[in-house]
């Protein structure tokens, strides 16, 4: 297509030129409020021109440039991009076809580590969703969900009792580190309401030496918060493998 067809099409439409594309891909902040960071990016009249969409609480900005060729594109989108990266940061992480879940594998291939994660609420989905990624086997020594009513069953083994769940999500991070002997552990605490009855999340990760604990609370229904709360989980641990 893009050797034979695409050309085609473009000279049986009278335009000369080709059109490139790059996508950035960001995690964190809704559609309005990265738009605020970017002031008068999206608009239409704009060169190269840059469109917003929400997916799954993931936001990507496409920017769009045509010119005679695609080196002269990527010249064109190259301040667009770089500004992007500026103003945006941490917030971003990936372009084009990237995951969360593939940037996550990517960066435990290149800092040589492993992990291991106890998912008390997700259904093992974040497990899940990074042994779909190449690379991940050698990487993820293991991923064990273990749903309410069997809480009682890994008492013994945690070495604490259902009401601590919460209270001892860093020290389960530590154990299952040494058990598993993975460098770095995250345990996915069990899902919680707050007094307005909105579902919330604590994740804890550890490498032995750092640790850290994030609750985050959700609005809207159980099946788009649970989507909402797997990418949560797999970008605090982006952040901490990028930052630890």
């Amino acid at each position: 297509f893009r050797d034979y067809v695409a050309p085609a099409i473009r000279r049986s439409l009278g335009q000369p030129g080709v059109t490139v594309h790059h996508v950035i891909h960001c995690f964190g902040m809704g559609e309005s409020h990265i738009e605020a960071m970017l002031p008068d990016l999206i608009h239409r009249d704009r060169i190269p021109r840059v469109g917003i969409t929400a997916s799954g609480a993931v936001i990507s900005l496409r920017i769009a440039a045509t010119a005679a060729s695609e080196n002269l594109c990527r010249q064109q989108m190259q301040p667009t991009i770089d500004f992007i990266r500026e103003r945006l940061g941490d917030l971003i992480f990936g372009c084009n076809e990237d995951t969360l879940e593939q940037v996550v594998v990517e960066k435990l291939v290149q800092q040589r580590r492993t992990l291991a994660i106890w998912d008390f609420s997700l259904g093992g989905q974040v497990g899940a969703a990074l042994q779909q990624c190449r690379s991940s086997a050698t990487q993820l020594r293991g991923s064990v969900y273990v749903p309410a009513e069997q809480y009682q069953v890994w008492q013994t083994q945690l070495g604490t009792t259902v009401d601590d769940l919460q209270s001892e999500l860093i020290r389960i991070a530590r154990q299952i580190r040494l058990q598993w002997e993975s460098d770095v552990a995250v345990v996915i605490g069990p899902f919680r309401e707050d007094e307005q009855r909105r579902p919330s999340y604590t994740t804890a990760i550890s490498n032995g030496v750092v640790d850290i604990q994030q609750t985050h609370v959700y609005s809207g229904h159980r099946s788009l918060v649970l989507s909402r709360a797997i990418k949560q989980v797999l970008n605090a641990l982006r952040l901490y493998l990028q930052s630890h």
